[in-house]
């Protein structure tokens, strides 16, 4: 009796084991197989008889690389060029009409503000009296 039991948990341990070195055989079957898939697409690409030489297109995106950057650097530079003429021009106009005097009749005087974009500029003045325009 004492052997039987004895026997039990080692057959139960091998069973385990059996099942454990079947699972494990399975599962390096399956490795296999991508590994094989991987190296079939590997071997197609690095070939150059179906796909291009790799080493070609990536000297071929380096240089197209190479010149977006220049052409996007003289853009910027476009740009910078463009803002600092817009700043020079008119941003900014207002006319403002009034009557100075009340015995004149309308609002026949008026100012003209003229700013660029540096809010710097000129204003024009216009003053209408009995005697004259100013």
């Amino acid at each position: 009796m004492a052997i039987l039991s004895t026997i039990q948990p080692i057959i139960l341990v091998a069973i385990a084991l059996g099942a454990l070195i079947l699972a494990l055989f399975i599962w390096n079957i399956i490795l296999q197989s991508n590994i094989s898939r991987i190296k079939k697409s590997q071997k197609e690409l690095f070939s150059g008889t179906k796909a291009k030489d790799l080493e070609a297109v990536i000297m071929e995106q380096s240089k197209s690389l190479k010149t977006l950057d220049k052409d996007i650097q003289e853009l910027f530079n476009i740009s910078n060029q463009i803002n600092a003429l817009s700043l020079r021009g008119l941003h900014k106009t207002g006319v403002v009409r009034f009557n100075p005097f009340k015995d004149v009749g309308g609002d026949q005087s008026f100012s003209l503000a003229l700013l660029n974009g540096k809010d710097n500029g000129i204003v024009i003045s216009s003053l209408f009296t009995r005697e004259g325009t100013r």
